[in-house]
């Protein structure tokens, strides 16, 4: 049965309106809005820091220029409070500056201690004499800032030229109101106004070898879920369970050895430093009988540079992290061995399981133990979900949520409203479907 002529024409109609409507958002959605040149609006020039990436010894120092003031030269008096076993460089090249024709001068006037903190207070004095503006706005090029350069802190020298011993350190900078200003070509001078939300303020830390602390070793039985599929469970394991010292990251690598009596190495683990929540404590599985050393080494990297490798960490006390001895003695029959392999089955599935240890204690890798569980459901997730589309039913529920989940996450706009324009063309063929069934409803009456 044919729809009459007006719904055919309402549904023609509707269709060109919401393609009109989805290649208008299509289209506006690919406009890029130029938001990247904006010019800061100021009203007074005032002086800003940012840090060098995650270095807290290097500073850039910003002159932000006022909109209307013709700048061309200035003198900047910045407040450097560090501990007295550092100083503070000041670095022209790295700025925006033309200093081919012109004078440039940096200068530590004065010094003197922090009652509170005991730091050593400097003050930096930069000058600059220039023959141009250096905030002249042209149709190619706005310019409301310029990077003056960048403050260095240094180690501090002794009498003999060397670096005396750091410690880490408070880092706090500040313009001096009462020194810092502008001056126009025609030498007009202009104060530079101090924003307290523009201060600086960072931590040198000295990087320091890690400690350890709480070693211990113990035996336990091997169980069937310690070892891979196939293999004899028997003998036993040794599980190491320490505290690691390294509040300045100063380690870049860890391991876990057993060493015999006579010194050599018989078991090792390589220990992942990102996870050590998860890698701690570490189990050596079928292991020999005998006595055994246990050593903690690491490799890691101090403040002067220095790369320190494959070294036998100490305890918080000073003490070698090897003073421990554990004795292993293999036990005629393993504790529970059907509790250890339900606790942990997918150790059997790993074939680089072989020194995880039980379900009965905390593995050395929790986090990958249980990626195979996840992937396994994804992956039936991902079967029954093809398995519905095949035999060509719609899943009304995964559809919204996949649209509600896109509008959350910020997903590109053009795709929300394509699947938008569809549920709408879905809602007016449904209408027109209960229209046209009213009609003929009326039509038989």
């Amino acid at each position: 049965m044919k729809l009459n002529k007006k719904i055919r024409i309402f549904i023609i109609v509707a269709v060109i309106v919401l393609m009109a409507i989805a290649g208008l958002v299509l289209a506006e959605s690919k406009t890029k809005t130029a938001t990247d040149n904006k010019v800061v609006t100021r009203e007074n020039s005032t002086i800003y820091f940012e840090q060098v990436g995650n270095d807290p010894s290097k500073i850039d120092v910003y002159l932000g220029m006022h909109d209307t003031a013709s700048i061309a030269s200035f003198q900047v008096g910045l407040e450097i409070d560090i501990a007295d076993c550092y100083d503070s460089t000041f670095d022209w090249t790295t700025g925006d500056l033309d200093l081919n024709d012109t004078l440039h001068e940096a200068r530590i006037s004065e010094q003197k201690k922090d009652d509170v903190t005991g730091n050593l207070v400097e003050n930096l004095n930069l000058y600059y004499v220039g023959t141009k503006e250096l905030n002249e706005l042209t149709e190619t090029e706005d310019i409301d800032h310029i990077k003056l350069g960048t403050i260095n802190i240094v180690p501090e020298k002794d009498e003999n030229d060397n670096d005396v011993p750091v410690r880490s350190s408070f880092v706090a900078i500040q313009t001096r109101e009462d020194f810092s200003k502008t001056v126009s070509l025609s030498h007009e001078p202009e104060s530079i106004k101090v924003d307290l939300d523009a201060t600086y303020s960072g931590k040198i830390i000295v990087k320091e070898a890690p400690t350890v602390d709480n070693l211990t070793a113990n035996v336990e039985a091997v169980v069937a879920g310690d070892v891979n599929e196939g293999e004899t469970v028997e003998g036993s394991k040794v599980v190491v369970n320490f505290e690691l010292k390294d509040d300045t990251n100063s380690l870049t690598a860890l391991e876990v050895r057993l060493v015999d009596e006579n010194g050599d190495e018989k078991y090792t683990k390589t220990i992942n430093i990102e996870n050590l929540e998860d890698e701690i404590p570490v189990s050596f599985v079928k292991v020999a009988e005998g006595k055994y050393k246990v050593q903690i080494i690491g490799s890691y990297t101090l403040d002067n540079g220095e790369t320190i490798t494959n070294e036998i960490l100490k305890t918080s006390t000073g003490a070698p992290a090897e003073s421990l001895l554990v004795e292993v003695v293999h036990t005629d029959e393993p504790n529970n061995p059907e509790q250890g392999g339900q606790d942990n089955p997918s150790d059997q599935n790993n074939p680089s399981s072989q020194n995880k240890p039980s379900g009965q204690n905390k593995p050395s890798n929790q986090g990958s133990s249980s990626k195979p569980n996840n992937s396994s459901n994804s992956s039936n997730k991902s079967d029954s979900s093809n398995s519905s589309n095949s035999n060509g039913k719609l899943d009304n529920t995964a559809i919204g949520s996949k649209i509600i989940e896109a509008i959350k996450t910020g997903a590109n706009h053009s795709a929300i409203w394509l699947i938008i324009t569809l549920i709408v063309l879905v809602i007016v063929a449904v209408g027109i479907f209960v229209l046209r069934k009213n009609l003929i409803k009326k039509s038989k009456h």
